[in-house]
């Protein structure tokens, strides 16, 4: 019995080390990746012993893209540096227009591609183009080329503010640009959403007919070239 006590306790002292010999490197990589403190967040702290690194950065404020927000967690588990959760307040400020939720979470997976993997998730959104939903996603995947990325936009019970109402609308996009996506910071980030992009698209609504379309722009502000599709899925593109 002392013998199997004295493995546990090894075993224990062993794991506390490793996590706290990761503590200082993930909260620099998470932070240092958002930028410069006072500059991009006023204050950041980590928590989650034993299993999990947990970092909230506070008063986030990223000016190139307009968003604003109370607090962002960026959530992992210690054995799996790959793959990251990010919880966002309920209400966030994005592109200087305000974004409101029931809650709002990220899956981010930066393994095995050019680009992430990235699921983006909101119960009851209110878009600032008059959209609501009782749910909405929109994932990112990532190809074999750090040029191009497929994106699916899906909701569950949207309005539109035309009054009109759908059980389900959803839209998938082929997306080229014409140089790489740079994922490695923030501000590198930002700056791939103002790269000319070109890409075809389709869309659904009710799992009705499938519409086929264009866009051209940025992915900031995409426009969408094909004057067919219908006024709902117009409606799902940024204005």
């Amino acid at each position: 019995m002392k013998r199997i006590i004295g493995i546990v306790v090894i075993m224990a002292v062993f794991w506390a080390g490793n996590w706290y010999w990761g503590l200082s490197t993930n909260l620099d990589k998470t932070a240092g990746w958002f930028g410069a403190q006072g500059d991009v967040f006023e204050h950041s702290e980590q928590h989650g012993f034993p299993n999990r690194y947990d970092v909230t950065l506070s008063d986030v404020t990223i000016a190139d893209i307009g968003f604003d927000a109370e607090f962002v967690q960026i959530l992992r588990v210690v054995y799996k540096s790959d793959h990251r959760i990010i919880i966002l307040p309920n209400r966030v400020q994005i592109f200087g227009q305000s974004l409101t939720t029931d809650g709002m979470r990220a899956s981010v997976v930066t393994s095995g591609a050019p680009t992430p993997r990235i699921t983006i998730e909101a119960a009851k959104p209110e878009f600032p183009n008059g959209i609501t939903a009782e749910r909405a996603q929109i994932s990112i995947v990532p190809t074999q080329s750090p040029e191009k990325i497929t994106v699916f936009i899906e909701l569950n019970d949207a309005k539109f503010a035309t009054g009109t109402q759908h059980e389900t609308v959803r839209a998938t996009l082929h997306i080229s640009s014409d140089t790489p996506f740079d994922w490695s910071t923030l501000a590198q980030t930002i700056r791939s959403l103002n790269h000319p992009i070109t890409g075809t698209g389709t869309g659904s609504i009710d799992g009705g007919s499938v519409e086929n379309f264009a866009l051209s722009g940025n992915l900031r502000h995409p426009a969408v070239t094909d004057a067919g599709l219908s006024p709902s899925l117009q409606a799902l593109f940024w204005k």
